[in-house]
């Protein structure tokens, strides 16, 4: 059996991984300011192969909005189109060496509308956060259980892994009250 360390450390590197992957989802969500996040991710068919646009172009802001230049002029057309595929509701335009993606400020509707999808990919990452709590759990209870572990070091390790968790929520709360605020200031 793995010492209550290992089990405690494993727990929280899920934990630290899932909250990883959030901050990734969260910088996706439009605010009403343009940012290069907002299209990294876009899939690009790039010579038959989907590929991200961060590998094939620089993605700066200029203004209102984005300037995408590719690395190779003919993937100016695949650029936007994998854009407009990618349900942004942002319209890309070319002036034949980049792309301009115009990023307008979100309506009020459309900011609470983007805040309740922070919301639930915040309530995600908090069921990782519990799901990897709860494995490490079974697996301390079920060394106690075959007696390799003694109950107190058994209930001192629960105690250490339940307060990791309420830190780690607490600091998806946290990235949740910042993106919120971002999303809901104009």
């Amino acid at each position: 059996m793995q010492t209550t360390q290992e089990v405690h450390n494993e727990a929280k590197q899920h934990m630290e991984q899932a909250i990883e992957a959030l901050k990734r989802d969260l910088a996706t969500i439009r605010t009403g300011r343009p940012t290069p996040a907002l299209v990294e991710q876009v899939r690009v068919s790039y010579h038959g192969t989907p590929t991200a646009l961060i590998a094939m172009a620089a993605i700066t802001v200029e203004g209102h909005g984005l300037v995408i230049k590719p690395w190779e002029q003919a993937t100016i057309p695949a650029i936007e189109k994998g854009i407009l595929e990618a349900n942004l509701n942002l319209m890309p335009t070319n002036d034949g060496q980049v792309v301009r993606v115009p990023v307008p400020p979100p309506t009020q509707e459309r900011r609470a509308e983007l805040a309740k999808q922070a919301k639930h990919r915040c309530e995600e990452a908090k069921i990782a956060i519990r799901d990897a709590r709860h494995k490490a759990n079974g697996v301390l209870r079920a060394g106690a259980k075959n007696h390799e572990l003694s109950e107190d070091d058994e209930h001192r390790a629960l105690k250490e892994i339940q307060e990791t968790t309420k830190e780690q929520e607490k600091h998806v709360d946290a990235l949740f009250d910042h993106k919120r605020h971002e999303i809901m200031s104009v």
